[in-house]
Parts: structure tokens; C-alpha cells; sequence
């Protein structure tokens, strides 16, 4: 049966619940409602992924992240809302899956909001418990704390209202459509993608670096075997480049909402990082940090893997940042077993096993202090060199139009100056002060251009380098400058 086909049935079934509303146990149709996550601090003052019954016994709702307190605002008295939780479910499922892992929403409670105090973190609920046990299966579930759901979007959002207020059957021959080998996106676990961001394999991964297969493998173990790695090398070596990309290759997608990247400088706090007292309106605010708000979305989201990318990771003072939070970024000391009290409150925190650490450092600033010895043991480090004398490096520039005598002379003169950079006794360097080869991935097509192209690098980028390397050794600069414009 085509999509097409299926559509079309789908909205004669909508045709007749609307023409027949006792077929929707005479309940009004629903045309909007919020989804909200079951996740938060129990009376025991623990976080939990379930905290339903404590909510619908206190008639209240509580949004736990920064970031989400403009959408909360925009929540109304008199709106509905349902209480649920994302994951996927493999075995014992009403329909063939095809052997997929599929999305699945577990559903608590339905409610009308009675109030919303404006806070962007508290509403109240008049809540309605479901006492059978009520399950939506599918992709695109909403994985997010906070999403509403709008019958008028498309046909798909109109029937899970239904089931969800009217008690209108799921439809299963619709989800085995779905889950047939040709109409689903997984990773190399099997675990179901979104199909609105495609799939992104380690192929992709490799196309686009200047890493191979074994050095890929090496790296992949590497980070979840240790969960936490530094990307480490001369500057213009593609780390930043490479890292979000390795984790869309771990993912499996490109999908940012399993992602966060930041950059680390002198002036980066424990207060930016986990939480601290920030100026408002009326006064100062204990505001979560972005690490924190990070940890408490992977922890609803056990399930998937979650990447927290940070640049620079050697500029900012990393005791400061990190603070208790040092000893929970070692990978045996992951999940609720292991949780601390924070500084700023007495609340109990743990950072979530699914939670992967890569940072990015560069090694020829000489102006950074060196990484906490501390903190050092809980990382591995990955080295990503040059890729000047590479095939692959050599066959992307082929690709770009770039003519043989031009990749020929990139080659042979970046690997004579790092090798040069790289000899430790001979220039007072060493080989984190190489040249990256990012300086030569955008040439242009025109073969007429490639020369002035090339010249131009070596002028404006590479010669000053060389002059701040060796600015007490006149007579080596030029005898470099020489060998390269040769």
C-alpha cells in the first residue's frame, strides 16, 4: 500500500469519527493540547523520570530547564495537557515491527491548566489520572520536555489527540507501514531516527575527513570506552570541523537536539557552566547553567546518546567550571549511584551515563595553562595531525578542480616546513606547532586563479606565523619564506 493510499484512508477515518462522535466516546474533539514531560525531583529530593502520580496528586506541572521557560510561558488557563514519557520498546509489540526498535509514548494523565504562574517553570492542573495503561507507537515522538500538539498540522497529530482524548484506537497497519525496511531511518543499533534529518553514517563521516576506517574505530572506542576525549592538535587541523561531525556519525543523523557546543575562555564560569545567581529584573535569580540543563535532558532521554562539545577546552580554568562536578565526569562515576549535592542548592546530581564528553585543544598556545592534572586522567587524548602527503587529502583537492601541479607543491612544501616545525632540536618548536592543512580545503575552480591562490596563503596566513614563530631568528624565516615560494 503507497503512502498516498494510506493518507487517504487515514482521513476517511477522521471523516467518520468527526460524523460519528459517539465512536469518540461522546467527548469533544480536541483541537490543541501540551505534551509534557513525567521528569522531575521526587519528595525525596531526587530526580526521576517519572514523577506523574507526585504531580497529578499536588495538581501541578514543573519545567526544570532554562531554556524552555519562553515556550512554558506560552502555555494559557483552560489549555489542555498530557503527561507522558518518550522511549522505544523492540519485542511484544501489537504490530510487526520489521525487527525495529520503535518510538513509544506512555501516557499518565490529561489535564485542563488552571493556572500558569508566569514564571516560565510552574502551572497548575487540574489533572485526570488514566488508570489503564495507554501507549502511542511511532516515529517522530515527541522527545522533548515541552511540544504542542496541533490537530490541524497534519492528519498524524489529528488521530494521536484523538486516542489520546476520545479513546479512538491507534491504527497498527499505519505503524507497520512505517517501520517497513524502506519508510524508517536507525543507526548501527537499530534505534529509530528522525526522519525529518536523514541518516548520516560513519561513510558520510569519512568522505568528508581525512580519517580512514581503523583511525575512525580507534576514536569510536576510544570515547565510549572513556566517555570523554580531547581532540588535540596544531592549529587548522579540522578539530572543530570534525567533531560535530563525528558525533552526527555516532547518532546517526544530523540532529542538533542530541548536541550542544560550546567554547570555554578566561572568563567562563562554574555559574555559566552549572548554576549560579544571575541578575534580573527585581534582583538576582539562581539560574540552571547549560551543562546542568544538558544532563537533566539526556536523563529524560536514556535511550539515546547525547554529545557535549566543548572549544577550547584548555582556555578556561577547568577546576573553576567543573567544580564538584570534576570527579562525576569519570566514566564509573556516571548515573544516580553516584550523585553529589551541589554547591548552589541542596539537591543531588549526577551527570547521565549516556552523556559523551569530546573537547577540542590546542596545542601551540602557548599563553594556556596546562590542562588540570585532575581532570587530565579523565579524558583520553586523540591527536589529529596534518593531512598534507594523504591520498584522501590529495584525491579531495583532485575533486575540488584543483590542478596536479598545485596539489603536488601544497604537499611537498607543508611537509618539508612541518617536518622542519616538528624537529624539536631544530626549531624549538615540536610538532603541535604544525601548519593544519584547513588553510588549502577551499580552493577555487578556476584553474587560472590556483596560483595566486596558493601564493596568497603562504603570504597572508602561513608567512606571519613564521614570523611569530621564529621572530628572534630573522635569517630562518626567510630562509623559509624562500622554500616555499620557490
Amino acid at each position: 500500500m503507497s503512502k498516498k493510499e494510506i493518507n487517504s484512508d487515514v482521513e476517511d477515518i477522521i471523516d467518520i469519527l468527526e460524523l460519528n462522535p459517539s465512536n469518540a466516546n461522546d467527548k469533544s474533539i480536541v483541537e490543541s493540547a501540551w505534551l509534557v514531560g513525567s521528569g522531575g525531583f521526587g519528595k525525596d529530593g531526587e530526580w526521576n523520570t517519572n514523577c506523574a502520580d507526585l504531580y497529578i496528586e499536588e495538581g501541578r506541572w514543573q519545567n526544570y530547564r532554562d531554556d524552555l521557560t519562553d515556550k512554558v510561558k506560552e502555555i494559557k488557563e483552560g489549555d489542555y495537557i498530557v503527561l507522558k514519557t518518550c522511549n522505544t520498546q523492540l519485542y511484544n509489540l501489537p504490530f510487526d515491527n520489521n525487527g525495529k526498535k520503535v518510538g513509544l509514548m506512555n501516557i499518565f494523565a490529561t489535564g485542563i491548566v488552571s493556572e500558569n504562574s508566569g514564571d516560565g517553570y510552574n502551572i497548575n492542573v487540574n489533572w485526570e489520572k488514566i488508570e489503564e495503561e495507554k501507549k502511542w507507537y511511532g516515529k517522530g515522538l515527541a522527545l522533548t520536555t515541552i511540544q504542542q500538539v496541533k490537530a490541524s498540522e497534519n492528519t498524524s497529530k489529528k488521530m494521536l489527540l484523538q486516542f489520546i482524548f476520545n479513546g479512538v484506537p491507534q491504527d497498527y497497519s499505519l505503524c507497520e507501514e512505517q517501520y517497513a525496511d524502506d519508510e524508517i531511518f536507525v543507526d548501527e543499533e537499530g534505534n529509530e531516527l528522525d526522519e525529518e534529518f536523514g541518516s548520516y553514517t560513519k561513510e558520510d563521516f569519512l568522505k568528508i575527513s581525512f580519517i580512514d576506517d581503523s583511525e575512525y574505530e580507534k576514536l569510536k572506542n576510544l570515547l565510549f570506552y572513556k566517555k570523554n576525549i580531547i581532540l588535540q592538535g596544531a592549529p587548522g587541523v579540522g578539530k572543530t570541523f570534525l567533531a560535530k561531525r563525528f558525533a552526527y556519525s555516532l547518532i546517526g543523523q544530523k540532529n542538533d537536539n542530541y548536541i550542544e557546543m560550546i567554547q570555554f575562555h578566561q572568563n567562563y564560569s562554574y555559574e555559566d557552566f552549572i548554576m549560579g545567581y544571575k541578575p534580573v529584573q527585581d534582583g538576582f535569580a539562581l539560574t540552571n547553567g547549560i551543562f546542568y540543563n544538558f544532563c537533566q535532558k539526556a536523563r529524560d532521554d536514556k535511550n539515546n546518546k547525547y554529545f557535549f562539545i566543548i572549544d577550547e577546552i584548555n582556555r578556561g580554568n577547568l577546576s573553576k567550571i567543573f567544580g564538584e562536578l570534576m570527579m562525576l565526569v569519570e566514566a564509573d562515576k556516571r548515573g544516580s549511584n553516584n550523585q553529589i549535592t551541589l554547591a548552589y542548592k541542596d539537591e543531588k546530581f549526577d551527570i547521565p551515563s549516556n552523556i559523551y564528553i569530546i573537547g577540542m585543544m590546542n596545542t601551540a598556545d602557548r599563553s594556556l595553562a596546562m590542562l588540570d592534572y585532575a581532570l587530565r586522567r579523565r579524558f583520553c587524548f586523540y591527536e589529529v595531525e596534518p593531512a598534507f602527503g594523504k591520498e584522501k587529502f590529495k584525491d579531495y583537492l583532485k575533486d575540488e578542480g584543483l590542478e596536479e601541479k598545485i596539489i603536488d607543491r601544497i604537499n611537498k612544501k607543508l611537509i618539508y616546513l612541518n617536518e622542519e616545525i616538528a624537529d624539536e632540536s631544530n626549531s624549538g618548536l615540536g610538532k603541535g606547532f604544525c601548519i593544519g592543512h584547513s588553510y588549502f580545503c577551499n580552493p577555487p575552480h578556476n584553474a587560472d586563479e590556483q596560483e595566486l591562490w596558493y601564493e596568497n596563503i603562504i603570504k597572508y596566513e602561513i608567512e606571519p606565523l613564521i614570523e611569530e614563530y621564529w621572530w628572534d631568528d630573522k635569517n630562518k624565516v626567510e630562509d623559509y619564506k624562500e622554500a616555499l615560494n620557490k
